[in-house]
């Protein structure tokens, strides 16, 4: 993988917890090169250490909400036996600035909280276990992303613009509503919540109602952002077996083939408008597998079309099963990928239910951890008629 291919820390935060997470690294104590088997204890585990994070998140918030009601409890009662102190009408600023203090101790403790939890659950499940340090890095800024809900980059890979098809006035009113749904909905809910209990309630007791209300907050945030990492952290796992059903040992490939099973994960990323790190992996998982040169690929439905039908049966079937693949890897299955899957069914010939791959993308994202059997189940459902794989037998990274 070159330089270029590499997409490094893009800010500080990526770049502090991808030191953090070197760190980490430095100081386990197990083998890299020991084997992970998933089986329902190594399940058990990966969700008891979900369960303590989100336990933590929970807590954070609580305790946010709590030190919050004691300082605006205490100016109170402060300025309501010194009505004349000359900070009295600056009550509302000086509460406003206890909850800044307290709101960025709080963030501080979630950002730790989430680095070490995603770190834990990648050890625990193998996922860290990358054939060089360039891939292992990506990895891991990959589930910094995710904890701290931050975007994928959508700098140009390979060639592949994910942004090809997106209107920029969109994409625009998107990234506001991204920086501002966390912000809004933390101020809408405790603004909610006083006033609700204020009309009913002495003011103290008001406010430290904002306490459970910040902790369920903190809960559902930090449990939404733990389902992207176990995503991306099945990635590896997901991404080689798909590869290994899809193209069999005994299926050869000419350049026109290759470049069509590059083209379909490129149009996967055009049409998600997004290269989610595990479609990146597929990517170049493939890239390190075939000769042909990544400028042969293109991004472009209409050109990935008219290069399907210059395929044989067998190649196309690979094509298809990498393209589904590639659109459900991030669990998502928007509008515009199910009109890329009817257009590329329509051309190929091949029959798979639209319904049944949308149902597979939620399996992928709300199941939870699978094994490798359940995941060969899932796979078998991107493989067209007439299979050109085998499930794997073996459960081993």
């Amino acid at each position: 993988m070159s330089d270029a291919e590499n997409q490094g820390p893009s800010g500080f935060t990526e770049r502090l917890g991808l030191r953090y997470f070197l760190r980490l690294e430095a100081r386990r104590a197990c083998n890299p090169d020991d084997p992970v088997i998933i089986d329902e204890e190594v399940i058990a585990h990966l969700q008891r250490v979900e369960r303590r994070g989100v336990m933590w998140a929970s807590i954070y918030g609580a305790a946010s909400g709590i030190f919050c009601a004691l300082g605006a409890v205490w100016l109170g009662g402060l300025f309501e036996s010194q009505p004349g102190h000359w900070l009295a009408p600056y009550e509302w600023a000086l509460a406003i600035g206890i909850s800044v203090v307290v709101t960025v101790i709080e963030l501080i403790g979630l950002y730790r909280l989430s680095l070490n939890t995603a770190f834990r659950l990648a050890i625990a499940s193998g996922a860290d276990r990358w054939p060089d340090a360039a891939q292992r890095q990506d990895f891991y800024l990959s589930l910094i992303r995710s904890g701290l809900e931050l975007p994928n980059p959508n700098t140009a890979v390979m060639g592949i613009d994910p942004l090809r098809e997106a209107s920029r006035w969109r994409l625009v009113a998107r990234a506001l509503l991204y920086k501002l749904k966390r912000s809004a909905t933390n101020i809408l809910a405790k603004a909610i919540a006083r006033r609700v209990v204020g009309r009913s309630a002495v003011r103290g007791l008001a406010e430290f109602v904002a306490a459970p209300v910040f902790a369920v907050w903190n809960a559902v945030i930090f449990r939404w952002a733990l389902r992207e990492a176990r995503l991306r952290a099945m990635s590896a796992r997901y991404v080689d077996r798909l590869v290994s059903r899809a193209l069999p040992e005994t299926l050869e490939l000419d350049e026109d083939a290759q470049a069509a099973c590059l083209s379909a994960v490129a149009v996967a990323a055009v049409s998600a408008r997004d290269l989610h790190p595990n479609r990146l992996h597929l990517l170049r998982t493939l890239a390190g597998r075939f000769t042909v040169a990544a400028h042969r690929l293109t991004d472009e439905r209409v050109s990935f079309l008219a290069r399907l039908r210059g395929l044989d049966r067998r190649s196309r079937q690979a094509v298809v099963a990498l393209l589904v693949g590639g659109v459900i890897i991030d669990g998502r299955i928007s509008r515009r990928d199910r009109q890329l899957l009817a257009a590329v069914f329509a051309e190929t010939g091949e029959t798979i239910e639209l319904a049944d791959i949308r149902q597979l993308g939620m399996r992928l994202r709300v199941e939870g951890w699978m094994t490798d059997a359940h995941i060969d189940e899932a796979i078998s459902s991107c493989i067209p008629s007439g299979e050109v794989g085998r499930p794997l037998d073996e459960e081993v990274i």
